[in-house]
């Protein structure tokens, strides 16, 4: 019905499955670095730490490539110009 009297169209794949990919791919990413980090250090505070950061960053960069935000939306966050300069330097946005 929002369709029909808005005019409003859902956009599934940049709504829903490019950040469940990008979860998905974050969660495995979080997982690995967890487990090596606890087998090399024994720390399973250093493990949860360092998985914590590299998954924030992580998904942050696969969101952007994979365009669920457009630099319009980016523009609008906190920092987003200096995010917007950073992902044009490195050529993924």
């Amino acid at each position: 019905s929002m369709e029909k009297y808005l005019g409003y169209k859902q956009h599934y794949v940049q709504t829903f499955i490019s950040p469940i990919i990008a979860s998905l791919m974050m969660g495995f990413a979080s997982w690995i670095i967890y487990q090596g980090t606890v087998v090399i250090t024994r720390s399973d505070l250093l493990g949860v730490l360092l998985a914590f950061c590299v998954a924030v960053a992580l998904y942050m960069l696969l969101v952007i490539i994979f365009g669920v935000f457009s630099e319009e939306e980016l523009l609008g966050l906190p920092m987003g110009e200096r995010l917007v300069s950073i992902c044009k330097k490195i050529h993924i946005l």
